[in-house]
């Protein structure tokens, strides 16, 4: 036996290799230790029997990258030929399968990031046997002949072996074929006669001006250096032409080193710096590298490319000062202390107040403490303002030579509130500075050297209004029916997971799953787009969903689609921005594909990243707010409208909020409605400049494409059902307005929609009919309102309920009698019959039951007399009712993953349903 140290001792194998070993089956186990890892014991002989078989395939195979790297090769130069080796070689047939790569599928040789080789025979045979084109031109006596490659054309039997295309030290032939070749047919052309004393040929100016080939040919197409004579192919350059290009070549190197730099020479001073940033950051002024220096700029011991670009000294000098203190800040960051963390950066920025300031700074400290302090709930606008308060300590520090309250209005006005070297949001930030100043000094002195009213309000300048894109109906409504194809997205998107899954190529993977989610997030959300990638784990148990491949070969039942669309409303969401409920909305239209992404990415997820909280993944650049460009491209492959259209998370946003505005005000509603609220998880509304036309056609249907009608409450559930029946299958909303009038217009009476109304309102309230019995007034509201109402006032009513338009004095309810004055003001939403519960009031109703228990426990503590205990009974039943409600529209396992724990909770209050008088339905959790 042998141990995981010893094994380590031995050969080098650390745990993580030797437990990869273990687990493909080339390590045996005898004993294992789970508290003791390194207490694992290994049958030495499994082990020998592994080394020998590396030893084996490390004298058989070598690296690709390896033989590329001995050719002066790039791993570049690798990766093409990994791509085009058969169609670069399809003429070489010379030697049986020369050079054939051989990928190693298992990674158990212990390679991390290699795993293509050649055959070490194949290598042994190129070193020993074959020659590159340029000594194999040198051999023969003709390393002057440009013509020489023409020659070795026209010879097929001197078969070339290529590894680049281009690179002619990448091209071999057999040396004594070519020797034999050569006894036949003699090479005759000696070179090109031209006189040396005028003419320099090709090569000997490139050498002389110190240039790569690449640069050479760029330095000929800008026309800076002119042939001045050809022999056929060859060219030939003028020598005093050439001179003088080596003289203006020394003098501009001598006057362009001095102030600037190359980006070689930025990372060997500055290594801390991303080479990715510095071509595109405006903080450094640039030109770009004259053809002519470049190899002269290249150093020897360059490590890097040598990029486009000289950079200005100072800039970069500069941009490296910002770039440190910014990365000292971000590293270091007090998030749980916001003014600790102001004055920690005024620190590493060295941003101090001078002598002459002393009272501003006090002053100017004591409003940035207040200032975020107040905003501390904030945690995702908090470090924004710190970067705001510093803006403006580092303006103030500089442009104030004397205490803030010796200013006058005009003066201060001049100096900061009209200085456009400082930014806006900075501006406004000194604006109320000033106006606290103010209150401060008529508090102490009962006077102030300024008047506020004669200070330039930054707010109310002119503002450039950056125009708001948005699509029009036509172009939502095209969007809307490609998304939720699944004919089109299910087949790629499960395909591009399983690949992912295969290969384990995350370069290769554009997030097809992913993104296919994203834009059908959008559909019915008016979502930011970050929060657009925070999608939760989503639970497949009890399911019929198994895996990505049965999800290739099966659609989603009804109930699973029903499941996973529940599941992911009641998931625990919030708005990035606010700290706000993130509620998420999901017309019928859109279940099914949006089931679907959701079943992909989480089957994807759970393999690929078990412990990751959300689904979406791979489409976003690394800072995580633009979709890459490459996943936009395969998902839009197949749009009819690709070639104009262009996604925008931020314009869909405020399509998706106009759209609901128009349908609402179509229906009715004259000002925002909760639903509008709740969509955007907003306070304010900023979409009032931007409608959407909607054919009056069309209005029916994009109401169904948009609202979630997937809500409880006996109320609408009733009036939906008289007006629509039970359809087996969703159907277009103008159909349906076509079965109304033949139905209940020719058929029913309005007293007799009131009487069934009222039927079913006797089971399904959320009181019991005993609670009804006693208390007439809901029953008389019920059937007043039923009974007053048209036809087409009932459909106006099932319109408004659809589209949030119905008031009511709780979140997540609307109320089916307040829109004119609510019947019981003095009663909760949650506790009266008349209300419409919301979807979204699930989580809240679970919750508030859980307080309820609470509340009651704590006051049965005390003595209660019988009638404060019954009206604790029947407060408690109030939500129990609902909530079987709920199990029974919704399943009572669905509705169980919310409620772990209620069941034994009301065990411990049991004694208390025996004071209860309106009728019990069982809760089982």
């Amino acid at each position: 036996m042998i141990s995981l140290n010893e094994l380590y001792r031995r050969h080098g194998i650390e745990k993580s290799k030797a437990n990869r070993l273990i687990e493909l089956g080339k390590i045996e186990v005898v004993s294992r230790s789970t508290e003791r890892p390194f207490y694992t014991y290994l049958s030495e002989k499994s082990v020998e029997a592994f080394i020998e078989e590396k030893a084996g395939f490390e004298s058989t195979y070598i690296l690709c990258k390896d033989v590329f790297k001995s050719l002066g090769l790039s791993d570049l130069s690798f990766y093409k030929y990994l791509k085009n080796n058969k169609e670069l070689n399809k003429l070489f047939t010379q030697e049986n399968d020369f050079f054939k790569i051989h990928e190693l599928q298992e990674n158990y040789y212990g390679i991390s990031t290699q795993r293509f080789f050649f055959k070490q025979d194949d290598w042994n045979n190129l070193q020993q046997h074959y020659i590159t084109i340029p000594q194999a031109q040198y051999l023969v006596g003709q390393k002057d002949n440009s013509g020489f490659s023409s020659w070795l054309e026209r010879r097929p039997t001197l078969q070339i072996f290529c590894f680049s295309k281009k690179n002619r030290r990448a091209k071999f032939l057999k040396k004594s074929l070519l020797l034999r070749t050569l006894k036949t047919f003699k090479v005759k052309i000696s070179g090109p006669q031209y006189d040396k004393n005028r003419y320099m040929s090709f090569k000997d100016t490139r050498l002389i001006l110190k240039l790569s080939e690449t640069y050479f040919d760029k330095l000929l197409q800008e026309k800076t250096l002119v042939p001045a004579k050809n022999i056929g192919r060859a060219l030939f350059f003028d020598i005093e032409l050439v001179q003088n290009l080596i003289t203006l070549q020394k003098r501009e190197y001598h006057r362009l080193s001095e102030d600037y730099m190359t980006l070689p020479q930025i990372l060997l001073e500055f290594p801390n710096l991303n080479s990715n940033n510095l071509p595109t950051t405006k903080k450094i002024r640039k030109i770009d590298l004259p053809v002519l220096l470049s190899t002269i700029f290249k150093k020897e011991n360059d490590q890097f490319a040598l990029g486009k670009y000289l950079y200005l000294k100072d800039d970069v000098r500069k941009y490296h000062e910002f770039f440190s203190a910014k990365s000292a800040i971000q590293s270091e960051a007090i998030h749980t202390d916001p003014f600790s963390e102001y004055t920690r950066r005024l620190e590493i920025k060295k941003i101090t107040f001078t002598s002459q300031c002393i009272v501003t700074q006090v002053l100017w400290n004591e409003y940035a403490a207040e200032f975020l302090r107040s905003r501390q709930g904030r945690a995702y606008n908090v470090i924004g303002e710190i970067w705001c308060l510093v803006r403006v300590a580092e303006a103030l520090t500089h442009l104030l030579d004397k205490e803030i309250f010796k200013f006058s209005a005009k003066e201060l006005n001049l100096i900061l509130l009209n200085n456009n070297r400082i930014g806006r949001r900075a501006r406004e930030e000194i604006y109320q500075f000033l106006l606290f100043v103010h209150k401060v000094l008529m508090l102490k002195q009962s006077k102030s050297p300024f008047k506020p009213e004669a200070l330039i309000n930054p707010r109310k300048l002119h503002r450039k209004k950056r125009e708001k894109k948005i699509y029009n109906f036509f172009e939502y409504e095209s969007f809307f029916k490609y998304v939720t194809n699944l004919n089109i997205h299910k087949r790629l998107a499960t395909t591009a997971a399983v690949k992912l899954i295969e290969k384990s190529n995350t370069k290769q993977y554009h997030g097809y799953d992913s993104i296919w989610l994203y834009m059908l997030i959008h559909l019915n959300n008016a979502w930011r787009h970050s929060d657009c990638q925070n999608i939760p784990r989503i639970s497949l148990e009890g399911t019929e969903i198994k895996s990505l491949q049965w999800l290739l070969d099966n659609e989603l039942s009804d109930g699973d689609v029903k499941k996973i669309i529940f599941r992911l409303k009641c998931s625990s969401m919030i708005v990035s921005k606010t700290h706000m409920d993130r509620n998420f909305f999901c017309a019928s239209e859109v279940e099914r594909p949006l089931a679907t992404a959701v079943a992909i990415c989480e089957l994807r997820t759970a393999i690929c990243n078990e412990h990751s909280q959300t689904i979406i993944s791979g489409i976003c650049n690394k800072n995580g707010k633009m979709l890459k460009h490459k996943s936009l491209i395969s998902f839009f492959q197949n749009y009819c409208d690709k070639d104009s259209f262009s996604f925008s998370n931020r314009a869909m946003n405020r399509t998706v909020i106009s759209l609901v505005q128009c349908v609402q005000a179509f229906y009715g509603a004259t000002n925002d409605t909760e639903y509008l609220r709740i969509l955007r998880s907003h306070v304010d509304i900023e979409s009032t400049d931007i409608y959407n036309q909607i054919p009056q056609e069309r209005m029916d249907i994009i109401a169904l494409q948009l609202f979630d009608r997937d809500m409880f409450g006996h109320v609408p559930d009733v009036i939906s059902k008289l007006l629509f029946g039970q359809p087996h299958s969703e159907s277009l909303q103008t159909i349906r307005i076509r079965e109304i009038k033949e139905k209940v217009g020719d058929i029913y009476k309005l007293e007799e929609m009131a009487s069934f109304l009222n039927n079913i309102h006797d089971f399904n309230i959320q009181a019991s009919r005993g609670f009804i019995e006693e208390n007439t007034e809901y029953k008389d509201i019920v059937e007043k309102i039923i009974k007053e109402m048209s036809h087409d006032e009932l459909q106006s009513m099932y319109q408004k309920i659809l589209t949030r338009q119905l008031p009511g004095k709780e979140e997540h309810y609307q109320c089916l009698v307040s829109e004119s004055l609510c019947k019981f003001p003095g009663r909760n939403c949650g506790e009266c019959p008349l209300s419409i519960p919301h979807f979204y009031a699930i989580s809240s109703l679970i919750e508030r039951i859980f307080k309820k228990i609470q509340s009651i426990k704590i006051s049965m503590s005390e003595q209660l007399p019988e009638a404060e205990l019954t009206r604790m009974a029947n407060w408690l039943q109030l939500d129990l009712e609902l909530l079987v409600y709920t199990q029974v529209k919704y399943g009572k396992e669905e509705v169980a993953m919310f409620a772990t724990g209620l069941n034994k909770q009301l065990q411990e209050i049991g004694y208390l349903y025996a004071y209860q008088t309106i009728k019990t339905n069982e809760v089982n959790i």
